[in-house]
């Protein structure tokens, strides 16, 4: 892969286009002062049909680049539906000069590097959040579960504690047949607990 460059770079020249030799899908932009790159997506075009048909593959050069002189590093990326990635790397050089006058700097509305990991961190900050709502939801379940299995817990141990009073009575009246019932009564209470 390579590309040619419609005419050589000037510092804040406007609409220029880098043609590519062969298919790419897109192109980073890389200069020193720019934080990042600037991805752009190849535009490509077809003249003729059949097996006269010429397709031709170029991608713009962002106005914000073209902001900046000096070595201007053109990485060239194919990449397939599997995520394989060929990638082939060329320096051009864009020449200092004034600002014109009358110049008006407009956004191509490429995405930069820094918007890219700007949109990235609020997809994770989302992603996060929507995790933490499921995890209280999910919290807040079993807290309820938990106090539910607490208060019968209390009520068992409430049952627990009558019944052995009554045992305890039986047995200080000598009452040992009651007292064998009372504690017939509680195994079988904690058997249908079980």
């Amino acid at each position: 892969m390579k590309g040619t460059l419609e005419k050589a770079l000037t510092q804040w020249d406007t609409g220029q286009y880098i043609t590519l030799d062969e298919e790419c899908t897109w192109v980073d932009y890389t200069i020193a002062g720019l934080p990042g790159c600037v991805r752009v997506p190849v535009e490509s075009s077809v003249s003729g049909e059949g097996d006269d048909a010429v397709y031709t593959y170029r991608a713009r050069i962002p106005n914000l680049v073209l902001t900046y002189s000096g070595a201007l590093t053109i990485m060239l990326v194919e990449e397939d539906d599997a995520g394989h990635r060929t990638e082939a790397r060329q320096v051009e050089f864009i020449t200092k000069r004034e600002k014109p006058t009358g110049y008006v700097y407009t956004d191509d509305d490429y995405i930069t590097w820094a918007s890219m990991q700007s949109r990235l961190h609020e997809a994770l900050l989302q992603d996060i959040d929507d995790a933490c709502e499921g995890a209280n939801a999910s919290w807040e379940e079993a807290q309820m579960e938990c106090e539910d299995m607490l208060a019968k817990m209390k009520t068992m141990q409430d049952m627990l504690k009558e019944k052995l009073q009554l045992v305890r009575a039986a047995l200080l009246d000598d009452d040992t047949d009651t007292a064998c019932n009372r504690l017939d009564e509680l195994i079988l209470g904690l058997g249908e607990l079980g």
